[in-house]
């Protein structure tokens, strides 16, 4: 039996996608070749599943194996990131019976509830919703009410370091709401992560600045530096993706008018000038002389092609 459950387990993990039905097909038609009879019951085998891995997490507890570290960025984190995914929901129809790992890997439900009820009573909040740009990503807010649907859990909440591991998770109740990584990123204090990555995160830090000071006993979370990844920027406004380019310049920049020795009167007098050029009437006619040139001598070659392919055909 237990070496079926580890297989079971194996195949889980090396193939998600894999269900429990097909599985247990899987299982019928093998066990009939050593001349076993009848079916397998989908339910029971689950349910003695989820008992074996309860009580095999408990020997491990025992051990002290941590299943929820990473142990190439541990006990120094280079960064974590925190998103949102809204389509692991729950109906309230379903409650089903109490879970065997509350409070293992997604946080309990009480102390996030707490966590968060103390931030919005703290601090003033906005509910409005934390865009940026033109995107029309539906991201985080700063807060929002339950949902009024017949849906309990909202989603999943998760934080994963660089390496893909996951590390803490929690239920969403009201959306994506910043108090959820604010959580998160408070559980992962402790691991010296220097680095916060999330696809808003440029109005998540403003809101950790202001939430810090109501709450004075957060300050530490201003040691991680906030982190937004490049395919999140392009949809952000242009304000996002150029102001670490602007300062990176500005240090080119210095470094070059020091190695030409040049005065700061000089440099700006160059840029006045090149503003002066590219302002004036002349280049802009020169530019669209240079276009209408080029479509002319494309359409004059297209044609040339044309009139040689017609007499290659002919030929033949």
């Amino acid at each position: 039996m237990v070496d079926l459950f580890t297989t079971y387990e194996d195949l889980k993990i090396t193939a998600p996608g894999m269900s429990r039905q097909a599985f247990v097909s899987m299982l019928e038609c093998r066990t009939k070749l050593f001349g076993r009879s009848g079916k397998i019951c989908g339910d029971t085998m689950q349910r003695a599943f989820l008992e074996w891995a309860y009580a095999k997490f408990e020997v491990d507890k025992l051990s002290q194996v941590q299943h929820f570290q990473c142990p190439a960025c541990t006990p120094s984190m280079l960064a974590v990131a925190v998103d949102g995914n809204r389509k692991l929901y729950r109906f309230k129809s379903q409650p089903g019976p109490d879970g065997f790992f509350d409070g293992v890997f997604l946080a309990n439900d009480a102390e996030v509830s707490f966590s968060v009820d103390y931030i919005h009573g703290t601090t003033g909040h906005n509910p409005g919703k934390g865009r940026c740009g033109a995107g029309q990503w539906t991201a985080a807010r700063e807060s929002a009410n339950k949902s009024a649907s017949k849906l309990d859990e909202e989603g999943v909440e998760v934080a994963v370091c660089r390496h893909g591991v996951l590390l803490k998770g929690l239920n969403m109740f009201r959306g994506e709401i910043f108090a959820y990584p604010l959580y998160l990123q408070k559980q992962l204090a402790s691991q010296n992560v220097q680095f916060f990555c999330s696809d808003v995160v440029c109005k998540y830090w403003p809101y950790l600045q202001k939430v810090v000071d109501y709450c004075p006993e957060l300050e530490d979370l201003m040691n991680m530096r906030p982190f937004l990844s490049i395919m999140h920027v392009k949809a952000h406004s242009w304000m996002c993706e150029t102001v670490q380019r602007i300062a990176e310049a500005t240090k080119d920049l210095e470094k070059l008018t020091a190695e030409l020795s040049l005065q700061q009167d000089t440099v700006q007098q160059w840029v006045t000038d090149v503003q002066q050029w590219t302002s004036g009437p002349t280049i802009q006619n020169d530019l669209q002389r240079t276009i209408e040139g080029l479509y002319l001598g494309i359409k004059q070659r297209k044609f040339q092609l044309y009139r040689q392919s017609g007499k290659s055909r002919i030929g033949h």
